[in-house]
């Protein structure tokens, strides 16, 4: 993500818990300007969106369904809908999509778990920069257009080598690679061996169109935090980025009412 400032404003809905405060502690510490707005109730919520409009909504699971469906029907209305993230405590049972959720979020227990909420918060508004590297430009190309159709903005630059994915990186500053295991020179697993050292944070997805189950392995023990296997399509991507950010994507189905968890 790059320094240039741009502020957000985010919508909390549902009853303030216990954890409230390090919420709003957390979104005083974003990447990026934050305005952190609450409302207890859908009515209240509504009011808000119809007012001004957000660009984040994080729906609490103690909000009854019912409730979180109005309010993601009047964020669908706006006319730039912002990213709707329920927060569970049992994301495995939480179908976010039954109230038209984006996304569904473990609801952090701990202080760092919210600061990681946050930022993934903001990936979902905020470009993330990416880089491409493959010796192909047809593969790069593909890429590309695969990228410009993801549900998470993404600026995008390109590269053909090992070496001079280095050399970028080392000079401006990237979120995430998505990186060719073969390339001429510097190969895939050798790049990414580079960037381990010179970039621990940076996320890495490691792209083949080899079909060896040895090579998925191969990558991951290598410190990839993704793999995908070419041809690849935006449902692939989108799967990948929701796991790089935290996220998972919603669930099909009746959302569970909070007393019945």
């Amino acid at each position: 993500m790059h320094d240039d400032l741009m502020a957000l404003r985010m919508l909390i809905v549902g009853p303030p818990g216990a954890d409230r405060d390090t919420l709003r502690a957390a979104a005083a510490q974003a990447p990026v300007p934050l305005e952190l707005l609450e409302a207890e109730t859908a009515p209240r919520a509504a009011a808000i969106l119809e007012d001004g409009g957000c660009d984040i909504i994080l729906l609490e699971d103690s909000l009854p369904a019912d409730d979180c469906l109005r309010v993601t029907r009047t964020a669908r209305s706006s006319a730039t809908p912002p990213f709707v993230l329920a927060l569970a405590k049992d994301v495995a049972n939480c179908a976010a999509g039954a109230i038209g959720a984006d996304a569904v979020a473990r609801k952090p227990a701990a202080a760092a778990g919210v600061q990681d909420l946050m930022r993934a918060c903001v990936h979902t508004r905020f470009p993330s920069r990416l880089l491409i590297v493959d010796d192909s430009p047809t593969m790069r190309a593909i890429v590309k257009k695969i990228l410009s159709v993801s549900r998470f903005p993404v600026e995008i630059a390109e590269t053909s080598d090992g070496r001079a994915a280095l050399e970028m990186i080392a000079r401006g500053a990237f979120d995430m690679v998505f990186l060719d295991y073969n390339m001429p020179g510097l190969n895939g697993v050798a790049t990414l061996a580079e960037l381990r050292r010179a970039a621990p944070r940076l996320k890495v997805v490691i792209m083949t169109s080899d079909n060896n189950p040895g090579v998925e392995q191969r990558a991951r023990e290598a410190g990839a935090d993704a793999f995908l296997r070419k041809p690849f399509y935006p449902a692939d991507v989108d799967a990948v980025l929701y796991g790089l950010f935290g996220l998972q994507p919603p669930a099909a189905g009746a959302l569970q009412s909070p007393d019945t968890k």
